[in-house]
């Protein structure tokens, strides 16, 4: 789903290289999502932090650099990206989430 696609550009290793690297920030925010909301352990303390961090970062674009701009080094639409991870739910305020933690 996160490969980057060059589409009808002519194939540049480094290009795509990094367009690699930003969907690979990416997998790690999502598997960050997927963590806080499914992990057993989803109460420990550096899986609600993770969590969290991405949760801002997803939908309120917090960071060093925005979550639209990774899509967009990534080569991958921002929206649709930012659809499918809340269609999956792991964007989700309930029982399943971990409690906010403020660092």
């Amino acid at each position: 789903m996160f490969d980057a696609d060059c589409g009808d550009q002519p194939f540049d290793i480094q290009t795509q290289a990094c367009k690699n690297l930003w969907a690979s920030v990416l997998r790690s925010a999502i598997a960050d999502l997927f963590r806080g909301t499914h992990d057993k352990e989803m109460h420990r303390h550096d899986i609600v932090v993770n969590y969290w961090r991405a949760y801002l970062w997803v939908t309120e674009g917090q960071g060093r650099v925005s979550f639209n701009s990774v899509c967009e080094m990534a080569g991958i639409d921002a929206e649709l990206t930012r659809k499918s991870i809340e269609d999956q739910g792991l964007l989700q305020r309930g029982h399943n989430v971990p409690l906010r933690y403020d660092s």
